[in-house]
């Protein structure tokens, strides 16, 4: 928001959020022309509280409608308004990511979801009888680096996050799904984000490949443009240590396909850069096993929000389980027509709740900035140009992200 809050100053601004959000390699290189090994991976912040360049500042969290900071007028997300005639139905030939994946799970899966409860919303809620996202299972991880106790969220999406890793695998078996930030356990402001309260919002990384070999690299926080390129910068002043990276859609989608297909939890946004959305809508097409439903229901729940652009993860976030509603849940908008019909067949209003926000934010002088930043190459300089021009999310003219 800092950025965004002051034009003048982008380019220094974006600077030091490019220092913090580069990711590292998993061990040290030899020494290069510039004369200095690059630190193992991890050994920065490599993080959303850095890239967003502020903190959240923890406020005590009550019912909804306590502790409400008023809406800022740069909303950092674009919530579009109903609109009719759009693609409806559950996708088809792909499994419902809300299903147990063994039945002898079943009974544990259906207890830790009555006791799970989501309240208020993703800006203003809590969590009770959260569960932690493991650290590692099939086809995922939890990121290094990242606080265990932000891996908290509802039963409900941690079961889906794991089942849509685990159906990615089978399809790309050498990648893994690096997961960021989820919530904490009891729900409330988690550090460096306006949303995530409530158990329902979780940070993806893109799975990543080398660009030369193809071969899998660990998802770091890259920004990627327009072909899904990026560079892992180590030293940010040298330019030998540079490692090119290029997006692995199929993995993505293989991940992404099940939760698009899922009635409950149901997918309410895909938060990305609009270029990013733009490449992996051609992937699509590339992709003989992706349902077209997924891909329909991909192109109406995605947007760029306002600040940051995410073009370095995909940040998703599911609408309030049903029977939560009725404990004080509130539906995120926008309200799409086939949720609008899901809530009338069990009798629950079709709306969604005006957005509150508790917490406070703090943002990054421009001489810490500068100071964070140091010296740059030639080549990062000429990235930050490049990035400004995706960094203002476009006119879209799409019904729910216009």
């Amino acid at each position: 928001m800092f950025c965004v809050a002051h034009e003048s100053r982008w380019l220094s601004c974006q600077i030091v959020l490019l220092v913090l959000a580069v990711g590292w390699r998993a061990a040290l290189v030899p020494l290069g022309a510039c004369g200095e090994a690059r630190p193992p991976q991890g050994a920065r912040l490599g993080v959303e509280s850095a890239l967003r360049s502020r903190q959240e500042v923890a406020a005590p969290v009550g019912d909804p409608g306590e502790n409400v900071v008023p809406e800022a007028a740069a909303d950092i997300e674009r919530d579009g308004a109903a609109a009719p005639g759009v693609a409806e139905g559950e996708v088809d030939g792909t499994p419902d990511a809300s299903e147990p994946a063994h039945a002898l799970e079943a009974d544990a899966h259906e207890a830790a979801v009555k006791a799970s409860v989501a309240r208020g919303q993703s800006t203003c809620g809590r969590l009770e009888n959260g569960i932690e996202l493991p650290a590692r299972g099939i086809g995922f991880e939890r990121a290094p680096g990242k606080r265990s106790e932000h891996a908290f969220g509802h039963a409900l999406v941690v079961g889906a996050l794991k089942r849509a890793a685990a159906a990615a695998s089978s399809r790309v078996a050498d990648q893994r799904i690096r997961f960021g930030d989820l919530s904490r356990e009891g729900g409330g402001v988690v550090p460096g984000h306006l949303s995530h309260q409530h158990g329902l919002d979780v940070d993806v990384f893109w799975p990543l490949r080398h660009a030369g070999s193809r071969a899998p690299f660990p998802s770091l926080l890259i920004p990627l443009d327009a072909a899904g390129s990026g560079h892992d910068y180590g030293d940010l002043a040298c330019p030998d240590d540079d490692i090119p990276v290029v997006l692995d859609a199929a993995a993505l989608w293989a991940f992404l396909e099940p939760l698009l297909g899922a009635k409950e939890p149901a997918v309410a946004r895909l938060l990305l850069a609009e270029h990013l959305r733009t490449l992996l809508l051609a992937e699509a097409a590339r992709l003989p096993w992706l349902a077209p439903k997924a891909v329909e229901r991909f192109r109406e729940v995605t947007c760029q929000p306002l600040a940051p652009p995410h073009d370095d993860h995909v940040h998703i976030r599911f609408f309030c389980p049903m029977a939560d509603i009725r404990n004080g849940c509130e539906d995120p908008a926008p309200i799409y027509t086939w949720r609008a019909r899901h809530l009338e067949g069990v009798g629950l209003p079709q709306r969604a709740s005006k957005r509150r926000r508790c917490g406070k934010t703090a943002t990054v002088s421009m001489a810490q900035a500068r100071r964070a930043a140091g010296e740059i190459h030639v080549d990062v300089e000429r990235f930050l140009d490049r990035r400004r021009t995706w960094s203002r999310p476009p006119k879209t003219g799409r019904p729910y992200c216009p």
